[in-house]
């Protein structure tokens, strides 16, 4: 996305000659490389969303299966900063679908106000490994 560290990186990279390769399995190369596999897997996804508001500073968790399956959702303001994120421990390829429901959720039961400078993101949880 325009304006972030990652499009910035990329963008140095690429005016410093170096190549990136998306979507395909590089089986050898030559000379210093860096290769990135991404994730092998997750124990849960966030989708969320960023924005400016003129709302007061309040925190609003939920808990319900229809908007993040074994997980939660919530929404965080404070002074003029808001954050709306759901977290889902199942069902991660409907991640869009789950944050619309989160969306309409708070439009429906907090007095949401205009959100300005809006900014979506999404990550995941790394899965545990050895026990830590």
């Amino acid at each position: 996305m325009e304006g972030t560290l990652d499009r910035g990186l990329k963008e140095q990279a690429l005016s410093s000659g170096v190549e990136i390769l998306f979507n395909r399995r590089v089986e050898t190369f030559e000379g210093p490389a860096i290769v990135g596999t991404g994730p092998k897997g997750a124990d849960a996804v966030a989708i969320g969303i960023t924005f400016q508001t003129g709302m007061k500073d309040q925190a609003t968790a939920v808990l319900d299966d229809r908007i993040a399956p074994k997980g939660y959702a919530y929404l965080l303001v404070h002074q003029g900063e808001g954050t709306m994120v759901t977290v889902l421990y199942q069902e991660y390829r409907k991640e869009k679908e789950y944050f619309e429901r989160m969306m309409k959720f708070f439009k429906e039961h907090v007095a949401m106000e205009t959100r300005r400078r809006p900014r979506c993101f999404s990550g995941w949880i790394p899965l545990r490994c050895g026990g830590n």
